[in-house]
């Protein structure tokens, strides 16, 4: 009998045991619980100060990084294809690595190397140069590191995955058909145009010729070379105007070539006399086309197509595959005062 209370004291005692242990560890469990909450209370006053909020679908990070090398920044269609794709690439889950050449190659080879280094998982790259490009994707690709081009178009068959770039042939004959209605399809023009290492500027001369050469009446009285921006164009207009008088119309590859035009044209007192045509889509050009001093320019999608580079880089990632072309051409859109209100910071709202 005593046995049997003993055994019975014994149960019951473990039983006690169990109990307070189970309590204990509600008890810690409500407590990480209360815990977790307060710190999703204090966090969120913070993030709704910066227009955040926890969410339950939010993107977690894949560890993965994707090296973003561009020209500098300080340009502003280089720092849309820049912001945007890192934007993207961090909504898709990646880590970014955003980066400049300042349009030296072998500064280019210098951050290539360093992307190699780092493991990258892709890189996205507007090459600092075009006759350099196909070395720089070859040197990545080569070390296993898928490589998607934007922005300068190359001027060979590109060794990357994918070249995702402006039209310039098709924007460029946009703004040549606007200039030709313009100058009412006769009299003399002149043509400010990049270095013919550019790509891209030879692209759009040669789409403003295949429009404007087949106008008799229309001839093309000075070409002139501007590599150095604004103030450049604005030296090399006025002698122009000093030289042919008669000049009714200036077409530019480049809305900074076409602005310095507008200012030596308004220097001259010729405003209203001489049109003027730019290429790039700038915030600074609409404002020229707003007030009229000058007919159009041509917005190239530079935010479009570093979004869609990214995007094909994360399904390269994740597959393996590449559907589309590897040269892949964006079309430009017209800007013309009858929508120039639309568009800010290279983006045309809807």
């Amino acid at each position: 009998m005593k046995k049997k209370r003993a055994g019975i004291f014994i149960s019951l005692a473990l039983m006690a045991a169990l109990l307070a242990g189970c309590e204990s560890v509600v008890a810690e469990a409500r407590a990480s619980g209360a815990e977790k909450q307060t710190a999703d209370f204090m966090a969120e006053p913070e993030m709704a100060a910066k227009g955040q909020r926890p969410a339950e679908d939010a993107v977690v990070p894949n560890g993965k990084l994707i090296y973003i090398i561009t020209p500098a920044t300080e340009d502003i269609a280089v720092k849309v294809e820049a912001d945007t794709a890192e934007t993207e690439a961090k909504r898709l889950g990646y880590k970014t690595k955003a980066v400049s050449h300042d349009g030296d190659p072998a500064k280019q080879a210098d951050l290539i190397n360093a992307a190699i280094t780092e493991g990258a998982s892709a890189i996205i790259l507007d090459s600092a140069e075009a006759s350099t490009g196909t070395d720089a994707v070859k040197i990545a690709m080569g070390a296993g590191i898928p490589t998607f081009c934007i922005g300068r178009e190359g001027s060979a068959q590109s060794a990357a995955v994918a070249h995702v770039v402006s039209n310039h042939d098709q924007g460029a004959k946009l703004v040549g058909e606007c200039f030709a209605e313009a100058m009412g399809g006769k009299g003399e023009y002149a043509e400010l145009t990049g270095a013919v290492s550019d790509a891209n500027a030879v692209s759009r001369s040669d789409a403003y010729h295949e429009v404007l050469d087949p106008y008799a009446a229309m001839t093309m009285a000075a070409q002139e070379s501007v590599s150095g921006g604004q103030q450049e164009a604005f030296e090399k207009t006025k002698i122009i105007l000093q030289n042919h008088p008669n000049i009714k119309g200036i077409i530019c590859g480049k809305d900074a070539m076409a602005i310095g035009a507008v200012t030596a044209i308004q220097a001259a007192g010729l405003e209203g006399k001489v049109i003027v045509a730019g290429y790039g889509g700038s915030d600074a050009a609409r404002d020229q086309v707003i007030t009229g001093n000058m007919i159009c320019t041509c917005l190239e999608p530079f935010a479009e197509c570093a979004k869609m580079a990214v995007q094909q880089a994360d399904t390269y990632i994740s597959t393996g595959v590449m559907e589309s072309e590897e040269k892949q051409m964006i079309d430009c859109t017209l800007i013309t005062p009858e929508n120039a209100g639309k568009l800010s910071g290279m983006i045309v709202a809807e």
